[in-house]
């Protein structure tokens, strides 16, 4: 049961491993409670539990509490005190409350976005241990940590690592939070000089340390305030800038971002930063301060100025058609959905994965560009959207967006510039409408329904649909190499491959084949594809839109991946599959607005191994109009494209069906609305105006 549990608005501090600024004096810290917003940071697994410093953070507070049990070789010399258990929860606050403060004073428009929870469980009730932490080397830190990680019931692997980062997952998700890591305070009130006991260890840490990326810190009671600070930029990925600390060639966080301020910096001018020691680190803290890279490392990076931090500044999806409800004239409707999206993550440490903490909190519209108005709330990275609301008669403009109110982050608009027909959100790529047109009259008119489920294709000249490549292992005998392949070469990479792909017997998504690799040592063949040894890379013969493959599950807890790139090797986008138990199918598709996907690689995650089946690449060439009859062929490369509607089997024609269509479009273009008007009826007892009113109930 938590003993105190405070959740803060704010809290700041610095401090460095390798000096100790002169103690400051003491603040205290108000707390306020945070607004309810149950966030769970969207594509982080369980050891991304610290990947940028914005969202909900859990922070667990532990103090060690030494006793006699392992005198004479360790004996008691410290001993918590009520106050001094005050003094270090002061400290802590003020440490932390620096980031929320400097965010606000650097960024106001991220002001809010970032919160931190402490957990005083283990500080009102230390946790006992025979080592006295202080009086040993740094590095022994591995042992007295278990006896905090044995009390928790988290130490099944003996892996600090892999331990710690379990621990810090179960409160996240016990808590509601994005990220958690763990501070481990040694006492350190009858020490100066607040330094471990280091004699004869080479490389140990004189005084706080910490393990980057959501880990935890291990701080001696005696550090300032500024201490946390620092050894929390740690938990995001900061490096260390000062002299003989982190090198200026180093990379680290989301962006992968260069140590510019690093006391090597070739070019000097090293500016005041939290991530330095001694008087720059003070006068960073004092003045709310840092350089752009060292914020940067943490993910508070603004490339474009529009107050909203790169890592969420991913616009929302936004799919669906808008239109005057036919029994309702005076009520607008939008049917829909949005969903948020997440930036390629490109930290050289960690695991790559993607992650965001937006959620869609509310859907908002606006009548001839008037003022915004929320038409539903929600609390969810994706939204099923029907909206509706009243619109005065008449010819009037709509707009309709989607928006996480914290971060500001928004969907794309979509507008209707007339609310007297429907308007489909239009993507790049061929979009428009398939709709009855009962008079025959030429005009879209209120009473007529767009026709649902209709087939829309693009065809060749003999009226064929377009085929999509794929390279289908079952079409191949089993262990022959897969060379010569119309429009793509594949490639087994990685230390564990000798390069060929071929064809072999293992569970599949379809029929009983999946691509395998040969060992490079004995050369026998392997089915597996993981994250290093062996991973499947596709070169395209000519850039291309989309790509689909299908990762298997083949034992235990597995993850595929996906990513692609251009031909000058930028990461366009990444796939991360769900966990994937034994014979479990995920396909991943990932697409770009324009052909510029070069090369793909395919492989397995988080250590684990999965079959790779059934590659598709091109364009799609076919799609299946909406209950409004609304359609899209997205992401198709430049060209000129003939487009067919083909009726469902149910459809009872009045008037000759609405010939093909030729559309010239450039890549990435959005090419609409290109509609075809039909005349006839699906069956006697639908209701024409409203075809999802199956009964003509019109209810």
């Amino acid at each position: 049961m938590l003993s105190r549990l405070r959740k803060l608005f704010g809290l700041a501090a610095p401090a460095s491993r390798s000096s100790r600024p002169g103690r400051r004096a003491r603040r205290r810290l108000t707390c306020e409670a945070l607004e309810s917003r149950d966030l769970f940071a969207l594509g982080a697994l369980t050891d991304d539990t610290g990947e940028y410093m914005l969202g909900n953070v859990y922070v667990n507070v532990v103090l060690m509490e030494s006793d006699n049990t392992l005198a004479p070789f360790d004996v008691n010399k410290e001993d918590w005190t009520p106050q001094l258990i005050a003094n270090t929860k002061t400290n802590v606050e003020t440490g932390l409350k620096w980031w929320q403060d400097t965010l606000a004073a650097k960024f106001p428009a991220m002001a809010g976005a970032l919160n931190f929870t402490l957990d005083y469980t283990y500080a009102d009730n230390p946790v006992k241990t025979g080592y006295e932490p202080i009086e040993r080397k740094s590095d022994d830190f591995q042992f007295w940590m278990y006896d905090f990680l044995n009390a928790v019931q988290f130490n099944s692997t003996q892996d600090f690592h892999t331990d710690i980062r379990a621990f810090n997952n179960a409160q996240r998700n016990a808590h509601n939070a994005d990220w958690s890591f763990t501070m481990l305070v040694v006492n350190s009130d009858n020490d100066p000089g607040d330094d471990f006991n280091n004699q004869g260890c080479q490389g140990c840490f004189p005084r706080a340390f910490s393990f980057a990326g959501g880990q935890f810190m291990v701080v001696p009671s005696g550090r300032p305030d500024s201490t946390y600070t620092h050894e929390t930029g740690h938990m995001f990925w900061a490096k260390d800038e000062y002299l003989g600390g982190s090198s200026y060639t180093d990379r680290r966080g989301y962006y992968n971002t260069q140590n510019l301020n690093a006391g090597d910096n070739p070019a000097g001018g090293q500016q005041d930063s939290i991530m330095q020691s001694g008087s720059s680190l003070l006068n960073a803290f004092n003045t709310h301060t840092s350089s752009p890279s060292t914020l940067a490392m943490v993910g508070w990076q603004d490339s474009d100025g529009d107050g909203i931090f790169d890592v969420v500044d991913v616009p929302f999806t936004l799919t669906g058609t808008g239109y005057r409800d036919p029994q309702n004239g005076a009520t607008y409707r939008f049917v829909g959905k949005s969903a948020v999206r997440t930036l390629p993550n490109l930290n050289s440490s960690g695991q790559q994965d993607d992650i965001t903490i937006n959620k869609i909190t509310r859907a908002e519209y606006r009548v001839d560009n008037g003022s915004w108005i929320t038409a539903a709330t929600y609390n969810a990275y994706s939204a099923d959207l029907n909206l509706s609301f009243m619109v005065p008669a008449g010819l009037h403009a709509v707009d309709i967006r989607t928006i996480d109110a914290t971060t500001g982050v928004t969907s794309p608009l979509f507008h209707a510039a007339s609310t007297e027909t429907p308007t489909s959100l239009q993507v790049p790529g061929i979009n428009g409408f398939v709709w009855n047109d009962v008079n025959g009259n030429g005009t879209w008119d209120t009473n007529e329904s767009g026709l649902s489920n209709w087939t829309v294709q693009l065809v060749d000249q003999n009226n064929q649909p377009l085929p999509r490549s794929q390279v289908e292992p079952d079409n191949f005998a089993a262990h022959t190499p897969l060379t010569n392949l119309p429009g793509v070469t594949l490639v087994a990479i990685g230390g564990r491959a000798d390069g060929t792909v071929a064809a072999g017997v293992a569970t599949a998504s379809t029929g009983t084949k999946v691509f395998e690799n040969f060992d490079v040592d004995s050369g026998n063949p392997v089915t597996d594809w993981n994250s290093g040894g062996q991973m499947l890379r596709m070169n395209f013969t000519t850039p291309v839109t989309s790509i689909s493959i299908d990762a298997v599950g083949n034992g235990g807890t597995d993850y595929g991946r996906l990513e692609i790139f251009d031909a000058s090797n930028n990461l366009l986008g990444r796939y991360t599959t769900a966990a994937l138990t034994s014979g479990k199918v995920e396909t991943m598709t990932l697409s770009s607005p324009t052909a510029d996907i070069a090369y793909a690689i395919a492989k397995g995650h988080l250590n684990s191994t999965i079959n790779l089946d059934n590659l598709r690449f091109g364009l799609n060439s076919s799609t299946v109009t909406d209950a409004r009859g609304a359609y899209t062929l997205p992401n198709l490369p430049a060209g000129t494209y003939t487009v067919r509607a083909v009726a469902p089997a149910t459809w009872n024609a009045t008037g000759p069906l609405a010939g093909n269509q030729s559309v010239t479009i450039n890549s990435g273009e959005v090419a609409g609305p290109i509609d075809f008007r039909e005349q006839g009826s699906t069956s006697p007892w639908q209701n024409q105006v409203n075809p999802l009113d199956v009964n003509d109930s019109n209810g």
